[in-house]
């Protein structure tokens, strides 16, 4: 993993994307688990997000990417950019973005990719053996600042 300015030209990147922390309402971590049907990390717990779309920026690619996958309401004023990284598996060829959100008033409201999963620290999410590295970075980063 590579930490990369946030402000890097995207058009040097293969694919760009925008995925979160989500700490729920009653403050738990909100990730979601992959079977082994996933065609991207199965078998793993992983953020929320997706691939950005042309024309979008990260931070709304986010919003529509939490909106299709949870159900939820994001105001776009509420997510706080964490940071963007590249990866050792993709050859450093596609930028994550990377986000924390709180959904302090509760609006996910369902899941239409993987199945949520809820941790109660980052301790219990760092205990699982299929927890993503780039995760396992955003979660420090988080307890960094004071988020989780």
């Amino acid at each position: 993993m590579k930490l990369r300015d946030p402000t890097v030209d995207q058009t040097n990147y293969r694919n760009c994307f925008a995925c979160s922390i989500i700490l729920s309402q009653d403050n738990r971590i909100v990730m979601q688990y992959r079977d082994h049907t996933f065609k991207n990390f199965p078998d793993k717990f992983a953020l929320f997000g997706g691939h950005m779309e042309a024309g979008e920026n990260p931070s709304q690619a986010l919003v529509r990417e939490l909106e299709e996958e949870l159900n939820a309401r994001v105001n776009i004023e509420d997510i706080i950019l964490l940071g963007a990284f590249t990866e050792e598996e993709t050859n450093h060829q596609d930028l994550i973005f990377v986000f924390f959100w709180h959904d302090k008033t509760g609006t996910i409201s369902g899941c239409n990719e993987g199945e949520v999963r809820h941790f109660n620290t980052i301790e219990d999410v760092l205990a699982q053996p299929k927890t993503l590295n780039g995760d396992r970075w955003m979660l420090h980063e988080c307890r960094r600042r004071g988020l989780l």
